[in-house]
C-alpha cells in the first residue's frame, strides 16, 4: 500500500500539501471534486489519481488545457504511470508528487516491463498473420498472371510437362491419324505402300503400248506395208534417194 501526496510548488496556496487517500481521486473546478480550484484554467473534471498495491496512475478527463507530467503532455483517456517526484501541471498550477511505500517509506518508481526478459516465443495477432498469408496468395496470383501475359509456363508447368507422356499417346484418335499418314507417304527404298517398285509400273504402260502398236500393225495388209531395208546398206542408199527426191 501507498502513501500518496500532492505539494503546490506555486500560485496562493505554494507548500500546500494534500493528502491523497481514496481512488479514484478527481481534481477540478467542480465542488464535487476531491480537490478544487476556482480559476477558469482548471476544468469541472480535469484529472484524477488512481492508485492499487502496485501502481500509481493519473489520467486527463478531456480538459481543456490539458494534464502535463514530467513536461510532457498526456493524452486525454489514458492513464499514465506516476513515480515518486514526479512533476504536474494542471492548469496554472503545479504541484510535485511523494509516493512512498506505507510501510517501509521506500520511494517508489515506476518500471517498465522489459518484454525481452519474459519467456516464452513472441505473440503475433491473428490479424498480422492473416495478413501475411494474404500477401502470398496475392503475390502469387500476380506471378501466374505475368507468366500467361508473356506466353511462358511456370517452373512447376515446365517440370510437370517435361515428365508427361507424349500428346498422341494420351489422344487415340490423333495418334491413329499419324499413324496412317506415315503409312501414306513413300518408304525410303523407293517402292511405294504396297510395296511394288514404280519402275516396274513405267516398264508394264510401255509394254502395253508395244502391245497395241503390234496389233495395229498386224492389221495392216503386207502389200501396204513400207518395205523396210535389208541392211544398213540399202538403209543408206533409200536415205539419199529420198534427198535427192526432195
Amino acid at each position: 500500500m501507498f502513501r500518496l501526496t500532492l505539494l503546490q510548488t506555486n500560485g496562493s496556496r505554494k507548500s500546500c500539501r494534500y493528502i491523497i487517500d481514496r481512488s479514484p481521486y478527481l481534481i477540478g473546478r467542480n465542488e464535487q471534486c476531491d480537490l478544487t480550484f476556482a480559476s477558469r484554467s482548471v476544468s469541472r473534471k480535469h484529472c484524477k489519481i488512481t492508485f492499487n498495491d502496485t501502481d500509481v496512475l493519473i489520467q486527463d478527463l478531456g480538459s481543456r488545457n490539458g494534464t502535463v507530467v514530467e513536461g510532457e503532455l498526456i493524452e486525454a483517456g489514458v492513464p499514465k504511470p506516476l513515480s515518486h517526484h514526479d512533476h504536474l501541471k494542471i492548469g496554472k498550477y503545479t504541484f510535485r508528487v511523494s509516493i512512498r511505500d506505507q510501510a517501509t517509506g521506500k520511494p517508489y518508481r515506476f518500471k517498465p516491463t522489459d518484454l525481452s526478459t519474459l519467456s516464452g516465443p513472441p505473440v503475433v495477432s491473428a490479424d498480422t498473420s492473416k495478413g501475411a498469408a494474404q500477401l502470398l496468395v496475392e503475390l502469387d496470383e500476380l506471378a501466374s498472371d505475368l507468366g500467361r501475359s508473356q506466353g511462358s509456363a511456370s517452373p512447376l508447368l515446365r517440370r510437370s510437362a517435361a515428365t508427361d507422356e507424349p500428346e498422341n499417346a494420351s489422344d487415340p484418335i490423333r495418334a491413329t491419324e499419324t499413324q496412317q499418314d506415315d503409312q501414306a507417304l513413300p518408304t525410303s527404298s523407293g517402292q511405294s505402300a504396297d510395296g511394288d517398285d514404280p519402275s516396274t509400273d513405267r516398264l508394264d504402260v510401255s509394254g502395253a503400248d508395244t502391245e497395241s502398236d503390234s496389233s495395229v500393225s498386224r492389221k495392216i495388209p503386207d502389200h501396204l506395208r513400207p518395205k523396210r531395208p535389208q541392211n544398213s546398206q540399202s538403209a543408206a542408199s533409200a536415205a539419199l534417194r529420198n534427198l535427192f527426191i526432195r
